[in-house]
């Protein structure tokens, strides 16, 4: 595995992440993408409540499906994937996600990568969780810096901001939202370097077809074709910053 992973490593929270923020990078093809939280519930588990929204019946048998589309789109991407076994937040009872032990499981994987990416952790506990991990595995194997994702579809509450679009929108700064975002989860925005790209017609139908092998997540996470047809911004472009460690 270490020869695998001496070029990109992306650190997805969930099964969809770094679909849904980073796919441009494994556009280029030979990425690793290593999965936090890709346990298995109990088979008596109960419905979590994203279980619940996205209409599972059980919360193991959905997590056995989520896992076999992310084999299917890490197939289609050219990618690597690696899944580690914490529970997703909603079959967690309330606990936090363990920043320590999932940094252990990231060791071997950061130690041999040459470019870490990790998610900003907006919207999402399980997120900043899993990029305080990232950073810590990293620290500890003397990496300079990481590149952050912004966390789609949470980094879209107000859509793209207009440092993304070059388009000003009345009565609406996304931009100060995000630096709000980005402080709430420890980050100081004077210290990131965006990185914006657009996506052409080539990434937006590499973006679609990757998305479309997350059949159970599409319509909850608004990114289904009613969704889309409403708005085809939503995968126009994705952004992240460089974060020196």
């Amino acid at each position: 595995m270490n020869d695998a992973v001496r070029g990109v490593l992306i650190v997805s929270p969930h099964l969809d992440d770094a679909a849904l923020s980073a796919s441009h990078r494994l556009r280029a093809g030979g990425a690793v993408v290593v999965t936090v939280c890709a346990g298995l519930p109990s088979s008596d588990a109960p419905l979590g409540w994203w279980d619940r929204l996205s209409g599972a019946s059980s919360a193991r048998g959905r997590q056995q499906e989520r896992i076999a589309e992310d084999v299917a789109a890490m197939r289609f991407a050219r990618a690597t994937g690696v899944r580690l076994e914490h529970l997703d937040g909603q079959h967690r009872n309330g606990a936090a996600l363990d920043v320590d032990a999932v940094a252990a499981d990231l060791h071997m994987l950061i130690s041999a990568a040459s470019e870490v990416w990790l998610p900003a952790g907006i919207g999402h506990d399980d997120h900043q969780a899993t990029r305080e991990a990232g950073m810590l595995a990293a620290r500890r194997h003397r990496h300079t810096a990481a590149v952050l994702y912004a966390d789609v579809p949470h980094a879209l509450t107000y859509g793209w901001p207009s440092s993304v679009t070059g388009e000003r929108v009345e009565h609406l700064d996304v931009d100060a939202w995000l630096d709000h975002e980005l402080q709430q989860t420890g980050l100081d925005p004077a210290r990131l370097t965006a990185q914006v790209v657009h996506l052409d017609a080539a990434g937006r139908e590499f973006k679609e077809k990757l998305l479309a092998h997350y059949a159970t997540q599409l319509t909850v996470l608004r990114l289904d074709d009613r969704s889309l047809a409403r708005d085809p911004s939503l995968l126009a472009h994705e952004l992240a910053w460089r974060w020196e460690l």
